[in-house]
Parts: structure tokens; sequence; C-alpha cells
């Protein structure tokens, strides 16, 4: 079972940025917990200063280093996927 208490921020950004990063690491088995995820589509301003980044994306702490690599597979062009 998830634990949000044991989480750990993986991203924070847009909520159109976080919607995708979101799927992509869902698409590889890890869940992610959202903060903020309505009211930073909202008033953004209201969230954080300014309204940068204030979609706020979180995995569990022994999840962490796999959702890096995930991330960073994906913004260096690297895919996993079977074809």
């Amino acid at each position: 079972m998830s634990d949000y208490a044991n989480s750990v921020v993986i991203f924070s950004g847009s909520a159109i940025e976080s919607m995708g990063i979101k799927n992509l690491l869902e698409s590889n088995d890890i869940p992610v917990f959202e903060d903020n995820a309505l009211m930073s589509s909202i008033e953004p301003w209201a969230v954080s200063p300014g309204g940068f980044g204030s979609a706020v994306l979180k995995v569990e702490e022994e999840n962490y280093e796999k959702a890096l690599k995930v991330i960073a597979d994906y913004t260096n062009g690297v895919s996993n996927l079977e074809v």
C-alpha cells in the first residue's frame, strides 16, 4: 500500500507538465501523489509565489531513484519500450 507520509518531491511545475510526468511514472509502475493538482490549474499564484512550480508530484522514498531514472531517460530520449 502506498504511504503518503514517506513520500519525497520528484517534480514541481505547471499542472500540464505534472500531468505528463505523472502519466510517465505511473506507466512505469511508480505510484505518484499529487499536491495542489486542482489549485495549480485554477489559481497557481495562490499556491506558490508567482504561480511557478505550483503542481507538486511526490513518490515513495523507495521509488525515488527509479523515478529519477525514468524522468532522466525520458528527458534524454531513451526509450525502454519494447516494440
